[in-house]
């Protein structure tokens, strides 16, 4: 059994604490942002009315999206915001140092959006009213424990993620006035403070106690930054005012000038040391006198010597307050100019440019880059807030190890949407197994994933289609609405005709029309908004069932997602199989490795004819133990542990079960064709309840075996990975599972491990329950072999932030059979909320170099990684 999958066991979500009379600030919907000319068709569903672009892989005119380098205001209002902070772990969540000075700006203290900015929160309560934040950390190891640092007086201390706040320090500095803070990234207990006038303080007890630690500095200096190498964190550099940098290679016990090469009597206002090679680091004077603007400076010695690196930087009197470095690019730094903006340099500081397209307040305290979308960037203003970089077009070219894995997604879910698809060039080596998921940020939590392999193109497809109103759930609370859209790329250099036919469940026409797709471009789709060129049948929602067929004079990418919209208004995504109707029908034996029923839980077997001819046979289902799985299906009919099939050419055929069972019954399916018939082509999709609430949906397609197969583990940003395995034979089976580091080959945790399947059994667990010793934050591969044959699907958990246990999955890597070529995801979706991840797995003997192209609606680029 799956054990995430047993609803006692899901965690029921976190109350949030808020401060009594707290207005959201800059709320920012998604609805209003959006073109309405370009990009909304009205629906009215039940009691409320929504709009398609709510869900941006649907219909985002390319002409609305944001421009390439351009930055976004995001709020929180006309604020000065002196620091802005990203929560390590889950990017989303921002922190924003507000300054209040005296009544000149609307408010101070500390502000946090869970949703990349889209909308903030006061996050103060136990600060004084309005202080001037002037510096901000975050506890890597622990993002919910922050200090603020205040220039009014003292540090702040919270541990419930910004919540509540403390003071922590106490004499010998009656009023301290923070500029800056450092934490050690390793023991983060130890951190330091910077004040104006009175030096460094050092507390190794997480605030609990502070005591002097500026031996070897001038008397009572500003320290206006403070900078620990995150490889060797008793190296610490601190930017002083009229000082230039000391160093200490004590943790701050003694400190001294490390300024060779600055400018004499340099006010340093900002250091940043290479994550990458910590002995190479960038200093940033304050303007000098009042008339020379601040210069950039780079040391290649761990601060002995430096040089100046600001080509291209003004002449005017800016000074630089803030320094960035991409933490995967690193010789990509940004600089913040107070008076002149952002300016960016893309070899190590060698020349400057200036990025100030939708950047209207030039006086820029503060950069941050989110480390796993290092594309996004935030930078805080003195005038209007926070703003939030889009970046510019591109390719993004991926390794991959012999049989290793790698990953990539897009920028993430905070800044404007942008939609199109993505196409994959094989430089070297093979073709690897891919696959893109999507997922949706609704209010600051993740409330869908949906796991979608390549799509090569073809010309003729067929999908379900499902598009009912008001459905009822098996908890009987409240009703949900289904739709289905798809998405067609067309990477050609020749418009592509494309004919449409929407079959019933006998594979009767209900109707017919067509479309023209350019050349190169994309169009996506859900079927009401097709008229003129193709009209929904009168009568159509009545049933809402049937399925289209796509034919094209030209190869074109199809891809099928199925949105279910649940009864608080989450938009779940799920993906629907895709018959390629240019290739044979499928034969043999076929499994779903995954089918559950009861405790909340729900699957629905789609069958779907992709022949000419009749499809007949039965479906079984088994148990963990691989005795019959009796099954109640919708519709009253008694419990079974098989059920027979027969579908016309063009036809399909819906089971689903009725989720009766007040507790968990899991296990597989199994698809058998009757003698000399083809199979159809299948998914199960099962859903899971939560008190009263649809809280997922995932597919799992029907699949045959093999005897040799890789899964992609994620256990990184809150994410686990089970897997379901099933044994169709019958005899019994062992199989011998591994894991592996990304690159395919470095053991990882504690195994090898077996696993053993009597005849027709299925297990589905975790992957740290077959092998331990595999780390939060852990990516990387499971190999599965076994002498006999067997079926598994890669299954992908996340407890968001609401407690919601979501599920989506994805097909192994069959190291027996050559993966689909070539490489088209027909949707991504960036930006708005909406995030895609690429996921390649290899299964070739050698290393493989794959560029990826992503295409918007026109056929033009639209993304750089």
């Amino acid at each position: 059994m799956f054990p995430a999958l047993q609803v006692s066991t899901i965690k029921q979500g976190v109350s949030k604490f808020q401060r009594p009379g707290d207005q959201m600030r800059n709320e920012r919907s998604r609805l209003v942002q959006l073109d309405f000319n370009a990009c909304f068709v009205g629906r009215s569903f039940g009691q409320w009315t929504y709009f398609l672009a709510v869900w941006v892989l649907f219909g985002l005119s390319q002409a609305s999206v944001a421009s390439a380098q351009t930055w976004t205001n995001i709020g929180p209002g006309s604020d000065y915001v002196r620091v802005v902070r990203i929560d390590p772990v889950t990017p989303s969540t921002l922190y924003a140092g507000m300054v209040f000075e005296g009544g000149h700006y609307p408010v101070g203290g500390v502000f946090k959006s869970i949703d990349g900015g889209h909308t903030w929160s006061n996050s103060s309560m136990g600060m004084p009213t309005n202080p001037n934040i002037y510096s901000l950390v975050i506890d890597p190891k622990t993002p919910s424990t922050l200090y603020a640092g205040n220039f009014d007086g003292g540090v702040y201390k919270s541990v419930d993620s910004g919540a509540t706040w403390a003071a922590t320090m106490s004499p010998p500095l009656s009023n301290p006035k923070v500029y800056s803070l450092a934490i050690d990234p390793k023991t983060t207990s130890t951190v330091y403070v910077g004040m104006d006038g009175a030096g460094l303080y050092k507390s190794i007890d997480g605030g609990g106690t502070w005591n002097a630690a500026s031996t070897g500095m001038p008397a009572n200096p500003s320290i206006y930054t403070i900078a620990v190498d995150p490889n060797t964190p008793s190296t610490v550099y601190a930017g002083l005012d009229g000082y230039g940098v000391y160093k200490s290679t004590d943790s701050g016990a003694h400190w001294s000038a490390a300024s060779r090469g600055l400018p004499a009597d340099a006010d340093i206002a900002a250091i940043a040391i290479n994550p990458v090679t910590p002995s190479t680091l960038y200093a940033a004077t304050e303007e000098i006198s009042g008339t020379t603007a601040g210069w950039v400076y780079i040391s290649t010695d761990s601060g002995s010597t430096w040089s100046p690196v600001s080509t291209g930087l003004p002449v005017t009197a800016c000074g630089l307050h803030a320094l960035a470095i991409d933490p995967v690019t690193t010789s990509t730094v940004y600089a913040g100019e107070f008076g002149c903006g952002v300016y960016k340099s893309t070899n190590s500081g060698g020349n400057w440019s200036p990025l100030n397209t939708g950047l209207p307040d030039p006086y820029v305290h503060s950069i941050a880059i989110v480390t796993a979308a290092p594309t996004t960037v935030y930078a805080g203003s003195c005038n209007t807030g926070v703003y939030v970089l889009t970046q510019p077009v591109g390719i993004q070219s991926l390794t991959i190890s012999a049989t290793g894995a790698a990953s990539t997604s897009t920028p993430g879910p905070f800044g404007p949407l942008i939609t199109g698809y993505v196409s994959g060039t094989v430089k070297a080596g093979s073709a690897p197994y891919a696959t893109a998921v999507f997922s949706n940020t609704q209010n600051g939590v993740v409330v869908s994933e949906a796991g979608v392999p390549a799509s090569p193109p073809t010309i003729a497809a067929r999908f379900f289609v499902d598009s009912r109103t008001k459905v009822g759930t098996t908890s009987g609370n409240g009703t949900v609405d289904i739709l289905t859209g798809f998405a067609v790329a067309n990477g050609n250099s020749t418009a592509a005709n494309l004919n449409l036919n929407l079959r019933d469940s006998n594979g009767s026409t209900l109707a017919r029309g067509s479309l023209q797709l350019a050349a190169g471009a994309h169009i996506a789709k859900f079927l009401d908004q097709l008229a003129p060129n193709f009209v929904l049948p009168s009568g159509f929602a009545n049933n809402g069932l049937g399925s289209l067929e796509i034919t094209s004079d030209w190869p074109v990418s199809v891809l099928a997602l199925r949105l279910t919209v649940n009864q608080r208004g989450d938009l779940l995504l799920t993906s629907t199989p895709i018959g390629d109707l240019a290739k044979p029908a499928p034969s043999g034996v076929l499994s779903f490795p995954q089918i559950v029923d009861g405790g909340g839980l729900q699957t629905t077997l789609i069958l779907m004819n992709t022949s000419n001819a009749l499809e007949t046979g039965s479906a079984r289902l088994y148990g963990d133990d691989g005795s019959p799985m009796s099954t109640h299906m919708t519709g009253g009919s008694a419990a079974d542990s098989s059920f027979s099939y027969s579908i016309p050419p063009g036809g399909f055929v819906r089971l689903a079960t009725d989720g009766s069972p007040p507790s968990v019954n899991a296990g597989w399916a199994q698809l058998t064709p009757d003698a000399g018939m083809s199979a159809p082509v299948s998914t199960a999709i099962f859903s899971l309840t939560q008190l009263g609430t649809l809280v997922t949906e995932s597919g799992v397609p029907a699949i045959t075996s093999t005897t040799h197969a890789r899964i992609y583990v994620d256990k990184s940003s809150g994410h686990d990975t089970g897997l379901a395995v099933t044994n169709p034979g019958e005899s019994s089976i062992r199989i011998t599972a591994a894991a592996y580091q990304s690159d395919g080959v470095t053991p990882a945790g504690n195994g090898p491990a077996t696993v053993d399947l009597v005849s027709s059994g299925h297990t589905a667990k975790f992957v740290g329950q077959f092998i331990t010793g595999l780390p939060d934050g852990f990516t990387g591969v499971l190999d599965l072999v076994s002498a006999s044959a067997f079926n598994v699907v890669t299954l992908r958990s996340l407890i968001n932030g609401r407690g919601d246990f979501l599920l989506t999955t994805f097909p192994v890597a069959d190291m027996n059979q050559a993966p689909p070529a070539p490489l088209i995801f027909p949707q991504i979706a960036e930006g708005g909320g909406y995030q895609t991840q690429i996921i390649l797995l290899s299964t070739s003997p050698a290393a493989s170099t794959v560029t990826l192209s992503y295409i918007g609606d026109d056929g033009s680029p639209i993304l750089n990684h």
